[in-house]
């Protein structure tokens, strides 16, 4: 049976309860720091994937949220970061002579990505969070993301 080092999901707590954004913001930051400490594979990243440079500059990337000034940069931060997931993959595990070209999966870029948003310093990701208008839902799917 696993231990549930984060103290239970944020959809439990406020289940039932009228918990302000700052509220769920200061919950989430407390169960931040309990995960930053883990080493990437507790958070289910492959032995294979594990970056040395601690996904630095997607961390660096997605840490620009808190600063962008509109829902469409916020996406923009968002993308960037998860481009530059894959750009790390490339740099630090190169594909060998003969081996085809490297898939990761959803299963292998989502903890790696959790791995980013911890280690992002974003504090207040429930607060950050702003409803996209149509239209920028719109032109990020015809931009094919």
């Amino acid at each position: 049976m696993g231990v549930d080092l984060a103290g239970g999901s944020l959809n439990e707590v406020s289940v039932g309860t009228d918990m302000s954004t700052g509220s769920v913001d200061l919950l989430l930051r407390q169960r931040v720091a309990i995960l930053t400490s883990l080493p990437q594979e507790s958070l289910g990243i492959e032995h294979a994937l594990v970056s040395s440079s601690g996904w630095r500059v997607a961390c660096i990337a997605l840490g620009k949220v808190s600063s962008a000034n509109s829902p469409m940069a916020q996406l923009d931060c968002l993308v960037h970061a998860a481009e530059l997931v894959y750009d790390t993959i490339r740099q630090e595990h190169p594909l060998v002579s003969g081996q085809s070209q490297r898939v990761i999966a959803a299963d292998e870029f989502t903890p790696i990505f959790v791995w980013v948003v911890l280690h992002s310093g974003v504090s207040d990701l429930c607060s950050v969070r702003q409803p996209l208008p149509p239209s920028a839902v719109q032109l990020v799917f015809s931009n094919g993301w």
